[in-house]
């Protein structure tokens, strides 16, 4: 909770702040963060119209993880959250964001069975721009929640230099994260992958194939918020 002594706005809706609030966010912006509800994909986590399990995409081309679970539509509302976190450098944000999280993976039941959860590592360039990595910060929330053993370092970025997300297409995207991750330590087991948010899911196949040949027996994915 913080608290200003000077007027403050929100940083979604620029209406002015109460003394007390959350993050700089205002309680009616928080409340417009859409959930993401009913039936969806159990393998790349978008919505369905029926309960067949899987829907078109996945059919064509299946993600290799076995379930995903999101807590919000990554829509203009969570964009702006998203970005006064890490562009904006308000690492405060993610531990709440975590926490949202967590209810998610609780209400999914996607963390039974889970032996650890691993964070999507960023890469080093933005690490060392931004000086903080947005998924480790929620795995660690979601990691002190749940109680699930949070699994430092098993993932890793190649080196290389990182070309931004949003200027790419889908398909570029599959082959700039093909092989972008390597899993550092060897190890059996189901894990949990942790991420802000999940758009084509290549970045999150990537880390996934990546532990899968060290040795992981399921690989799932919790994420803050999910593209359509």
């Amino acid at each position: 909770m913080a608290v200003h002594l000077l007027p403050s706005r929100c940083f979604v809706c620029e209406e002015r702040l109460p003394a007390a609030h959350l993050q700089g966010g205002c309680a009616v912006c928080w409340s417009r963060l859409a959930p993401l509800r009913g039936l969806s994909c159990r393998r790349c986590g978008l919505p369905l119209e029926d309960s067949a399990g899987g829907c078109a995409r996945c059919a064509a081309r299946p993600l290799p993880l076995d379930r995903v679970a999101a807590a919000f539509v990554y829509d203009d509302i969570a964009r702006r959250f998203l970005l006064r976190a890490k562009a904006g450098g308000r690492r405060e944000l993610l531990a709440p964001f975590g926490r949202q999280l967590t209810a998610a993976i609780r209400s999914s039941g996607i963390a039974e069975g889970v032996d650890a959860i691993v964070g999507v590592p960023t890469h080093p360039v933005a690490l060392l721009r931004r000086g903080f990595d947005p998924a480790a910060a929620i795995s660690r929330a979601v990691a002190r929640e749940t109680g699930i053993r949070l699994d430092r370092g098993r993932l890793r970025r190649r080196l290389g230099l990182p070309r931004a997300a949003k200027s790419l297409t889908a398909e570029a995207r599959w082959r700039e994260a093909r092989r972008a991750f390597v899993a550092t330590l060897p190890g059996t087991g189901t894990f949990l992958l942790v991420d802000d948010v999940m758009t084509t899911g290549a970045t999150a196949s990537s880390c996934a194939l990546a532990l899968y040949s060290a040795g992981a027996v399921s690989v799932r994915l919790a994420v803050w918020a999910r593209t359509l």
